[in-house]
């Protein structure tokens, strides 16, 4: 399957809004998740969709000269995919998934600006694999603040790009425990 349908324009996803946009003087954009009736934010088909309709609104705006991703839940960035929904999807659709975060996550690592990821609360899974696509991570050194790609644990192997992204940031030896382990580590490990 190749990720291109993902990533062509679209109108605006349908669905209760999960993020917001905004643009200051400055030409700095803040796109904050807040998934409306839900304690957590997690990446579903239609978080995604809607993820990749506002990068697409951010890169046409030429006034836009940087990118901050936030949070608006108090204790939890990103908690990651809704493995609740994972359960119930069939080989294909687990696939177009797949393909889908990994687009989205790449086409936020081309963006053609800045881009940071304020970190606030768990960043855990997919949450860390859109921060790792990022330019930069700031994270708050709140107790509640841990970072890590926890899904091996439930036998699930990261699948939107962590991967790749963690070993070059890191190297292979200190990625392991993260990728094999399920290691969560605070943010001034």
């Amino acid at each position: 399957m190749n990720p291109t349908p993902y990533l062509a324009g679209h109108p605006a996803p349908a669905g209760a809004p999960a993020f917001t946009r905004e643009l200051a003087a400055d030409g700095i954009a803040t796109l904050t998740f807040d998934q409306p009736g839900s304690p957590a934010n997690l990446w579903s088909e239609s978080t995604l969709r809607q993820f990749v309709w506002h990068l697409e609104q951010i890169e046409r705006t030429p006034a836009v000269r940087g990118l901050i991703l936030r949070s608006a839940k108090p204790a939890i960035f990103i908690a990651g995919a809704d493995l609740k929904a994972l359960r119930h999807l069939c080989p294909a659709r687990m696939e177009q998934l797949i393909w889908l975060g990994q687009a989205a996550f790449d086409r936020l690592a081309r963006l053609r600006m800045p881009k940071v990821a304020l970190i606030h609360g768990a960043c855990a899974g997919g949450g860390y694999e859109m921060a790792l696509a990022c330019d930069w991570r700031i994270a708050t050194d709140d107790p509640a603040t841990k970072i890590g790609l926890p899904e091996i644990m439930v036998g699930i192997f990261p699948g939107a790009g962590g991967t790749t992204r963690l070993v070059r940031k890191l190297g292979a030896m200190m990625a392991a425990p993260f990728l094999l382990e399920g290691k969560l580590s605070d943010p001034k490990s």
